[in-house]
């Protein structure tokens, strides 16, 4: 199964969707608190086990993003290849 795990941080929940490369659908899908009293890897690790823990998947590619418009501090170190 060749799959993704696109996830969104948000200000209250972390939502993930596991997204069929191949043919574009959406395969599960879970939600977690955010865990912006920790650490936010925390809700994220939550939803993404959740979403795929009945998938039988393993060393899937994560997309994630944040949504998160206030309460919540990320700092992105990377090259998007757009830029």
């Amino acid at each position: 199964m060749n799959v993704a795990v696109c996830a969104d941080v948000g200000s209250t929940y972390t939502k993930v969707a596991v997204v069929d490369l191949d043919g574009g659908g959406l395969v599960a899908a879970a939600a977690a608190p955010t865990t912006v009293g920790t650490d936010v890897l925390h809700g994220l690790d939550a939803a993404v086990t959740a979403a795929t823990a009945r998938l039988g998947v393993r060393d899937v590619p994560w997309y994630v993003c944040s949504s998160a418009g206030g309460g919540l501090r990320l700092a992105v170190i990377g090259y998007e290849p757009l830029v």
